[in-house]
């Protein structure tokens, strides 16, 4: 059966079945992935996705099915329906009906329309540029090259219908460099429309393996600490779930009913900005159209982030950011996370940090971050700096402390925003004031 014709025999059925509404989502693309090792492929992915979820609501409850096969309508409804009986309380959800949206165009990356041949040798050659850009770098971890397109579509019987589709690429090279019986390991990336910047990447990589050869600890003590754009950017991504009504409704963020109260410094500003090239969207995953809002502002906290069932019981109008993923309920989570750009470049946020530690990377961040009481402890790695200029590479340390507190305590943010693997999240770099550091 096709897809259309599915859904609209899912409607019919479900309000027969006594459904007061019924809504539709579909996710659908295509992930693709290969990995070098040695000039010889290390792995090779294709992966389709092709599910539709049913949301039902039946005497004031939802229920949920999912689906891969398009075949038996029916089926799919009754269990929806059997999932929201055993439901023991009142989920009051609402759906939306008709909405008008922006007009967004599909993104396109670099990537777009190479053939799998074609990425196969892109990532050969990144290895090889890599390896011939040092003669201390021995070997690579792998070089990767990742494409995805996906389809989203959301329909109900309420008359909501929202599609978009969207486009994503990556350049991932990690490599590991050998001097005098010192191995160290480093890595770099490219997101979407950057993909294509090899000799970027290359530099970068080969750069932050050799640089490390030489890595000692510091002493123990408080350091001033400039964290670089990109480790800011992974630094603040395990806590993005603080900004969450759904959490806080929970009793899991700190900052329930906190609105309007100031947490941070006065130079920091957090957007969520659905419209972000990075990744934009008109819709979330309630159909709830999208808009561009400050989370924090001034070191002011502005707003939790809502979809429409957190917001109906905070008595306030969804955020629009729905989250919605395969067979998975209804969640929130933010679209697409940005630390409001201050002043300065890379080299002269060095010189603001005057004397201190830069860090660019960390350890085991999940396994020491609370998300919770927002406590902190983790490995890390950068830079010594003296009088603004970089002395030499620093690891084996582990920065601690509390993110409410550090929040308050940046002095100063750059210019140069750069995005994290780690989620829908960029920062410029951020200048802290004092930081508890364990080394030697």
């Amino acid at each position: 059966m096709e897809r259309k014709e599915f859904r609209e025999e899912l409607f019919r059925i479900a309000l027969e079945l006594g459904c007061s509404a019924a809504e539709t989502y579909y996710e659908g693309g295509e992930s693709f992935s290969v990995s070098v090792l040695k000039g010889e492929l290390e792995s090779y992915k294709v992966a389709k996705e092709n599910g539709m979820n049913l949301r039902v609501q039946f005497n004031g409850r939802d229920g949920y099915a999912y689906t891969e096969s398009f075949d038996d309508p029916e089926v799919l409804v009754r269990r929806a329906i059997d999932n929201a009986k055993v439901i023991e309380s009142i989920d009051q959800h609402p759906m939306l009906g008709v909405q008008t949206y922006e007009s967004i165009p599909v993104r396109a990356t670099p990537l777009d329309g190479m053939t799998a041949e074609e990425k196969i040798a892109l990532a050969k050659e990144m290895e090889q540029k890599v390896l011939a850009a040092d003669p201390r770098i021995v070997r690579t971890q792998g070089s990767e090259v990742e494409t995805g397109y996906t389809r989203y579509e959301l329909h109900n019987t309420l008359g909501l219908c929202a599609e978009r589709e969207t486009n994503s690429a990556a350049t991932v090279l990690s490599a590991i460099a050998e001097q005098n019986g010192v191995v160290k390991d480093g890595f770099a990336a490219r997101l979407n429309d950057k993909a294509n910047d090899i000799e970027g990447l290359v530099k970068e990589a080969a750069e932050d393996t050799t640089f490390k050869l030489t890595a000692e600890p510091v002493e123990t003590g408080i350091y001033r600490i400039l964290f670089k754009n990109s480790a800011a950017a992974t630094f603040l991504s395990p806590f993005l779930g603080i900004f969450s009504a759904e959490e806080a409704q929970k009793g899991r963020s700190l900052l329930a009913g906190r609105e309007g109260e100031k947490i941070a410094s006065d130079c920091f500003t957090l957007w969520d900005d659905p419209f972000h090239p990075y990744a934009p969207r008109a819709f979330d995953g309630e159909g709830f159209p999208t808009y561009k809002k400050a989370i924090i502002e001034n070191g002011v906290f502005k707003t939790l982030l809502h979809n429409t069932k957190t917001a109906l019981k905070a008595g306030v109008q969804s955020t629009g950011n729905a989250t919605r993923r395969g067979a998975s309920p209804v969640g929130v989570g933010p679209t697409v996370l940005s630390v409001g750009k201050g002043e300065g470049t890379y080299e002269q946020m060095l010189q603001k940090l005057d004397n201190g530690l830069m860090i660019d990377g960390f350890g085991g961040l999940h396994v020491g971050m609370n998300p919770i009481s927002g406590d902190f402890s983790i490995m890390a790695n950068g830079a010594l700096v003296e009088n603004g200029k970089i002395v030499r590479a620093v690891d084996r340390i582990t920065i601690a402390g509390n993110l409410y507190t550090l929040l308050k305590d940046i002095e100063a943010i750059g210019a140069d925003s750069e995005f994290t693997l780690y989620g829908p999240i960029e920062s410029p770099s951020i200048l802290i004031g004092s930081l508890q550091v364990a080394g030697k």
